[in-house]
């Protein structure tokens, strides 16, 4: 594919590889933190700190964006309600349950003895939005957006005048969120504070929504992708810049709004990039992590929790090489589980 015959489709032909992307800057993301924490200021600790400021947690907005975008073509699809929550909540609650109920077991009755009521608010997720308990804070963000997403696609399908309000809609909803989490900062500061990773993560899968009609449509690259990019592009910089006081003035640019231009930013390159390497192998493997992307995130972050709660020094490449490894291995179960525990409620 030539660059001028290059279209929004590409996001699609490579969003398995993308998906596998993301879930291991996720999980380099984690590892950078525990060096930053537990090493000296050695090369690692530089890179660590440098690629975490940079680049900080965006495979999780290359995710949200990516699942906007797979949402959008479910409810395509199928726009039955009924049948999309079903779908959605069997492929993430089942999953969820399996892994979470064991690690809250661990969490709440070994490690941390608590009571009864708590390893049920922990299991049901409503500690995270009560008490910013953000192990899990993934799977509680995710099952809000799934009961919100089939009013967002009704909304993002209008037309104003006979033309596609998608755009006007889905800007108006970012900025409307936007205002949500400063009247919530303002009101309930240390409130926002615990739940901001998941309020503020609301835009991005918004904009996926929206680039789920333009990907499905094969619309060209144009102004709109342009500008998010450029825009991306220039935040992350002039936020670097900032940080390095080569520009000095008291201001920071908010992560999450550089995040969620940036991971579009990001997202085109990587297309750009996958488009012209072409490596089969690199390709597959991606692929097949990314199908396991969800099963990752919970045991990857559920080991990597108990872990350093336990006092392991993550650290350390033996420690970090094999929690992946065990994290690897769970997934599988996970997955195996959650298949036959589907054949079986049929």
């Amino acid at each position: 594919m030539r660059k001028n015959d290059m279209n929004l489709s590409v996001v699609s032909k490579y969003r398995g590889e993308l998906f596998g992307i993301s879930i291991v800057s996720i999980i380099i993301f984690h590892y950078f933190n525990d060096v930053e924490k537990f090493r000296q200021h050695d090369a690692l600790f530089w890179i660590a700190k440098i690629s975490n400021y940079m680049f900080g947690s965006i495979g999780v907005e290359v995710f949200l964006f990516l699942s906007g975008v797979g949402l959008y073509y479910s409810m395509c699809n199928n726009p039955d309600i009924k049948t999309f929550y079903i779908k959605r909540l069997k492929r993430v609650v089942i999953p969820y349950l399996f892994f979470g109920m064991a690690y809250w077991f661990i969490r709440d009755f070994v490690i941390y003895p608590k009571s009864f009521l708590r390893y049920v608010l922990d299991v049901l997720l409503v500690s995270f939005w009560t008490s910013g308990n953000k192990v899990f804070w993934y799977i509680a963000f995710i099952l809000v957006a799934y009961m919100l997403f089939p009013f967002v696609f009704r909304l993002m399908n209008r037309e104003i005048n006979g033309k596609d309000a998608s755009g006007v809609v889905c800007y108006s909803l970012c900025l409307a969120v936007v205002a949500f989490c400063a009247v919530i900062s303002l009101l309930a500061q240390g409130y926002y504070e615990n739940t901001e990773i998941a309020f503020a993560r609301f835009p991005i899968i918004l904009l996926g929504c929206r680039y789920g009609k333009k990907i499905r449509d094969k619309k060209p690259f144009g102004i709109e992708e342009n500008l998010l990019a450029a825009l991306g592009m220039m935040l992350v910089m002039t936020r670097m810049l900032i940080q390095y006081r080569v520009i000095d003035i008291d201001f920071n640019i908010p992560r999450r709004v550089t995040a969620f231009f940036f991971s579009v930013s990001l997202i085109f390159m990587l297309c750009f990039l996958l488009e012209k390497l072409r490596s089969q192998k690199f390709n597959q493997a991606m692929t097949t992590v990314g199908s396991y992307s969800l099963e990752l995130f919970m045991t990857h972050v559920g080991v990597r929790s108990i872990l350093l709660n336990c006092g392991f020094k993550l650290h350390r490449i033996i420690y970090f090489v094999s929690y992946i490894l065990l994290s690897v291995v769970l997934s599988l179960i996970l997955r195996l589980l959650s298949q036959k525990t589907l054949k079986l409620i049929k």
